[in-house]
């Protein structure tokens, strides 16, 4: 019991800025438990007067009373959950931002191990049951227990003690028993969160090979898996709601129980003239009434259950720390030199990516990089973002380690475009300034023709206005590197990794690629992981990887004039395809 509670007071702090929105919600339902306490009394008084024969002139006041209060207890009720719900949009929104900055700060050994339908089921799905306790779980958890307390002292104090006494013991043994029923469900609502994480991650990754599927026609296997997997869940979720319905039923059975032995005491009470006829009827109102705070707690508490196991995972995820941190050593503003000293990394265990790789790329120079797929090109840029850190070896920045230099500033300072270059359901505007309102049209205008892609813009329907998507106004691969060499050139980095698009380019948006590049690179420091001769004859440096090693490296034309050089073998072989 205790260990659910403790799982949950970590988030109570997301209530904190709300305090006095927390404070009028809590007027509020004591407000609402005051007048069900109250009413079973006017009712009485009302009885009282018709029985007795006298102050019959109150009768029609204790009636408009009652109606007044029939009336006012929906109108709170409804306050309660305009601004319950308003509390809790507000904490759990706040809670969704921060579980999202915290992803984005892992690094990405940690979304490798996690896939995204997961961690979307644990940012949205999983908070979605913190609603509960935001909106008034804790204050309901109290004003339950206040009516609790205040019906069974009303019972006790205005009725008979040996009565109140009575259904106290009996509201205790009947949660108690709920209680232990109710534990027995937890674990199938544990399993179907879990089961249901699997099948979002299943579906988020085959929508996202849809081409593949539809080609190699896996449709109906896609289909049938769903399926299997949608059973799967709704046979859990059945199971726990099938328990939680015996438990409901069982605790209506005990409160009639109860109810029969309540107006059994109050006949016998009656009968031996210790109490009026129309206390009985307040005893059978107030019997009844207290089911209501009963399910209620039970309820609640049902929900910390059902939730303990989402709330456990988003221990866990906030549990998570990166194991890559930075410094506070400041970057110099101009082109930056790179050095690899005999840096060694694996992805997996005794399998390296890299090994005992070094080179000295000078600031202001560009080099190409060329291997084999899985040579470990694409690892030098990870490693140099440190997206990864290496397992042994050094990687300095103008003769400093990258550690030394905060996350932010080397990510600044470091510009990176990859062959699947992620294209924004917005603007071509917000696409090339990622969302950054500092940077006006003038500036982005002014970047595109330094870049000579002035004509690519006029060429779109609505120029900047242009509203791009992975499916409608798709850009070719050509174009997607020519949006991320403005994008990056607006960022105005000291170091640039370019990941050459492999795609086959049309002759004229190849052209624009050339001339825009050549802008790009001037007074940078380059890395170009290149897939076409022509992009390789604008380098200083070529670096040839060969399982994960350095086979070659050296100056461009130095390593052109050694006929048995790995460059120079690989030039004579693109050339001879480039004339046939």
């Amino acid at each position: 019991m205790f260990s659910t509670v403790k799982l949950y007071i970590p988030f109570l702090k997301y209530l904190r800025k709300r305090i006095p929105l927390l404070i009028l919600l809590f007027i509020l339902i004591l407000g609402s438990t005051v007048l069900l306490i109250i009413t079973p009394l006017i009712l009485e008084a009302f009885l009282k007067n018709i029985r007795m024969q006298f102050a019959t002139g109150l009768l029609l006041p204790l009636a408009l009373l009652f109606l007044l209060l029939a009336v006012a207890r929906p109108i709170l009720s409804l306050w309660e959950a305009y601004l319950g719900d308003n509390i809790s949009l507000l904490a759990t929104n706040e809670l969704r931002v921060d579980l999202t900055l915290h992803c984005l700060a892992l690094d990405l050994r940690f979304h490798t191990q996690h896939t995204p339908g997961e961690l979307v089921e644990r940012v949205d799905g999983q908070v979605a049951t913190l609603n509960n306790l935001f909106s008034r779980l804790v204050l309901s958890l109290i004003s339950n227990g206040v009516l609790l307390i205040g019906i069974i002292g009303m019972i006790a104090f205005t009725i008979h003690a040996l009565v109140g006494l009575v259904l106290a013991l009996f509201t205790i043994f009947s949660i108690v028993i709920v209680y232990m029923l109710h534990s027995k469900a937890l674990p199938l609502w544990k399993e179907a969160r879990k089961q249901r994480a699997e099948m979002i991650s299943f579906t988020e990754e085959r929508l996202s090979g849809l081409e593949d599927l539809t080609s190699s026609g896996a449709q109906s296997y896609v289909l049938r898996e769903l399926a299997s997997q949608s059973r799967a869940i709704l046979r859990t979720f059945l199971r726990g709601f099938q328990a939680i319905m015996r438990t409901r039923n069982l605790l209506r059975m005990f409160f009639d129980l109860g109810t029969v032995v309540a107006l059994l005491l109050g006949v016998l009470l009656f009968w031996g003239h210790a109490i009026p006829l129309e206390r009985v009827y307040t005893l059978f109102y107030y019997t009844t009434l207290l089911q209501v705070p009963v399910e209620q707690i039970v309820e609640q508490w049902r929900s910390l259950q059902q939730g303990s196991g989402s709330i456990a995972n988003i221990h866990e995820l906030l549990a998570e720390k990166s194991t890559i941190h930075g410094g506070d050593r400041p970057l110099a503003s101009e082109a930056l030199e790179v050095a690899f000293e005999r840096v060694s990394f694996q992805y997996i265990e005794d399998t390296y990516a890299l090994q005992d790789l070094s080179f000295v790329l000078p600031a202001g120079k560009t080099l190409g990089l060329l291997g084999q797929t899985g040579s470990g090109k694409s690892t030098v840029a990870r490693l140099l973002t440190r997206l990864y850190q290496p397992q042994s070896g050094t990687i300095l920045l103008n003769g400093h380690p990258i550690q030394d230099y905060a996350l932010a500033d080397l990510r600044r300072a470091i510009g990176i475009i990859t062959q699947e270059v992620h294209i924004f359901n917005a603007t071509v505007r917000d696409n090339l300034t990622l969302f950054d309102d500092s940077i006006s049209d003038d500036v982005i205008a002014q970047a595109l023709e330094q870049l000579k892609l002035t004509d690519w813009l006029k060429r779109l329907p609505e120029g900047l206005d242009t509203v791009l998507s992975s499916r409608e106004q798709a850009l070719s691969a050509g174009e997607a590197q020519l949006l991320s060499l403005a994008r990056l050139f607006l960022r105005d980095p000291q170091v640039i990794i370019l990941d050459e698009a492999s795609s086959r380019i049309d002759p004229a948006t190849e052209q624009l690629l050339d001339q825009a590049l050549k802008q790009l690179l001037q007074g940078r420091t380059a890395i170009i992981i290149a897939h076409r001769l022509q992009t390789v004859m604008q380098t200083d440096l070529i670096l040839v990887l060969e399982n994960g090693r350095c086979r070659e490296f050296g100056e461009r034309e130095a390593l052109l004039q050694q006929p048995d050089s790995a460059f120079a073998t690989m030039y004579r072989l693109a050339a001879g395809e480039v004339r046939q």
